[in-house]
């Protein structure tokens, strides 16, 4: 494999002052002391990315969320096994339950993969001396960010499925910003000489 491709969920209390987060009994950050990480894993092939967000999120926690959008993306070369990660990380909603949405859903813990799972407090989690300084303190603390924002406008990409021109569905991830759109009336006119 060239890429590997991971998903992390982001899910918000309904007041939004409470994030879902996870330590690991398995993986990468065993042994780290008090290190929370909000729930995620791989994407499995064929699966698109907020499926597998959402997947995780009810695997490793027990609660039930739906795709909202991808705030942000990491890209890191030469990782485990030589190969370039995709890291996306996307913000996902409580699913109601019986018409209502619970405040803090209750946690089921994936017994294999989760030791601990809780609905920790924004302050305390961007509080964590892991996420203070550094490439993935700013993709966490940034994403968080653009997730809060996101429960309150359509920013982020958003997953439009469309069919392809080999005759299959396909996943575009397409930016939004909050802003009304300016659609082109038609492409700008390329100089017979430009390199494209």
């Amino acid at each position: 494999a060239h890429h590997q491709v991971g998903v992390g969920g982001i899910v918000f209390s309904h007041s939004g002052d409470r994030i879902l987060v996870v330590q690991e009994k398995s993986g990468p950050t065993v042994g780290l002391v008090d290190f929370w990480k909000v729930p995620g894993g791989l994407v499995d092939p064929g699966e698109d990315v907020g499926a597998a967000a959402v997947r995780e999120v009810l695997e490793e926690t027990g609660v039930r969320t739906a795709f909202h959008s991808i705030v942000s993306c990491m890209e890191g070369h030469g990782m485990a096994h030589g190969v370039t990660t995709l890291y996306f990380l996307c913000a996902l909603v409580i699913e109601p339950l019986n018409g209502s949405i619970e405040e803090l859903p209750a946690l089921r813990p994936q017994e294999a993969e989760i030791a601990r799972a809780e609905w920790q407090s924004l302050a305390k989690f961007l509080g964590s001396p892991y996420y203070a300084k550094g490439a993935h303190a700013r993709l966490v603390r940034e994403s968080v960010a653009l997730a809060l924002a996101a429960r309150d406008a359509d920013i982020g990409l958003k997953q439009v499925r469309e069919r392809g021109h080999r005759g299959v569905d396909e996943s575009l991830l397409l930016v939004r910003t909050g802003a009304p759109i300016q659609r082109l009336k038609a492409w700008p006119d390329v100089p017979a000489t430009a390199k494209l």
